[in-house]
């Protein structure tokens, strides 16, 4: 039963696509769990969309839609987390930095608008109709909640995690079926600032501190310099 409604759900990237209107608000779940296929074609619809604005907190690639200024009337960019390649991207002007506290994020998104679509991925679907969110459930269930359609990108390569990533087929109005590999953050060395700036910070950790890093150079400079 469950599969004859999965697959009555089942559509194409260039399907998901097309359901994007002009002035839509997009969001995205958040870093490994982003819907890779969806953001790596979304820029193919520019001739005919203006004014689509995709909310991404990690963004995990450089994707055409945001990065190349030409898309800069089509689309525009709200990180909540100012990554490498936003920075590249700010001067087109199509690019904001959103501050926020993460355990909030999602419901002060939600006091301000309600989303137009909500893209995200997920492990297949088990024999009871339940799917899991996988790698991030910060603030995607909030959203498949609230937003006017859900598209999820169903990824064999996605690990089944439990509790608050669960979701049933019936909180979903769309499915593309997808194979790719995780999305991950390459580490890249501290560059000399970096390490200057980490073993600053690494002098003033003592002994039978415990440490919360967050992502990017100096982070990995100050471990580094506490070796």
């Amino acid at each position: 039963m469950y599969q004859k409604i999965f697959n009555s759900k089942k559509i194409t990237i260039d399907e998901a696509l097309d359901i994007v209107k002009p002035n839509d608000e997009i969001i995205s779940a958040m870093a490994s769990a982003e819907p890779k296929m969806f953001f790596k074609h979304l820029h193919e619809r520019s001739n005919r969309l203006k004014n689509v604005n995709v909310i991404n907190c990690l963004p995990m690639e450089a994707y055409p839609y945001y990065m190349e200024e030409i898309y800069k009337d089509s689309f525009s960019m709200e990180g909540w987390f100012y990554s490498g390649a936003i920075r590249k991207a700010h001067l087109h002007g199509n690019i904001s930095y959103i501050p926020n506290h993460l355990h909030l994020a999602g419901v002060k998104r939600l006091a301000l608008k309600r989303p137009d679509v909500f893209v995200g991925t997920a492990s297949p679907m088990d024999k009871h109709g339940y799917l899991s969110l996988s790698l991030s459930a910060t603030y995607e269930p909030l959203m498949i909640e609230n937003a006017k359609t859900v598209i999820i990108e169903v990824n064999p390569n996605m690990p089944r995690t439990f509790g608050d990533t669960t979701i049933h087929i019936s909180q979903i109005d769309y499915v593309v079926d997808v194979d790719y590999q995780v999305p991950e953050i390459i580490i890249n060395e501290p560059n000399e600032l970096d390490m200057k700036i980490g073993r600053i910070i690494a002098e003033l950790v003592e002994d039978g501190s415990t440490l919360q890093l967050g992502i990017g150079g100096i982070p990995n400079a100050v471990t580094k310099a506490l070796v």
